[in-house]
């Protein structure tokens, strides 16, 4: 069974309860191994440290005091597996951006990129009743570039994680035109 298609749900399940921080954490300590790095991962003092310590616990498992450098940490299998599911999970979702960034319409760049300038579009805010269908297509699951909020008749819209890497995905393709 290769790691990065982990079917346990018990694996998924633990990588869907970490913080963004936590996950970060596991990828530094990963960093060592993956890219065959001298030294084990030594976390800062502080939150890093506090937040190691608990990923470290015989409850969590994910990372374990490295036997050779004082206060450094490792992943552990458990932890390995884990990383790769939210590592392949984040592949996943790069390139979705970097497909979809291409193919929506000029309408509905123009709407995403309106919102990511706002932060938050007010649906009566729009010029168009057809500008507030495109908005409303993209809060769609199908594509999931914006999120909707509140009733029809007062909708706000807000860019979700991945209408944020499409926005960065057409921003990068300005820069390279």
């Amino acid at each position: 069974m290769s790691i990065l298609r982990d079917p346990s749900p018990d694996v998924q399940a633990l990588a869907a309860r970490l913080s963004a921080y936590q996950r970060m954490l596991l990828g530094k300590a990963g960093m060592p191994r993956w890219f065959a790095l001298a030294y084990p991962w030594e976390p800062a003092p502080g939150r890093q440290a506090h937040e190691a310590a608990r990923l470290a616990t015989p409850a969590q498992g994910l990372l374990t005091s490295s036997p050779t450098y004082l206060g450094a940490y490792e992943l552990t299998p458990l932890g390995e597996r884990v990383a790769a599911v939210f590592l392949v999970n984040l592949c996943q979702d790069q390139q979705r951006a970097e497909t979809l960034a291409y193919a929506l319409t000029p309408m509905q760049r123009s709407v995403t990129c309106l919102v990511a300038t706002l932060g938050v579009l007010f649906a009566a805010e729009l010029a168009s009743l057809r500008e507030v269908a495109v908005a409303n297509g993209l809060a769609n699951p199908e594509y999931g570039v914006l999120a909707a909020h509140g009733p029809a008749d007062a909708r706000t819209f807000t860019l979700t994680a991945l209408g944020e890497a499409v926005v960065e995905e057409l921003l990068l393709g300005v820069q390279h035109d």
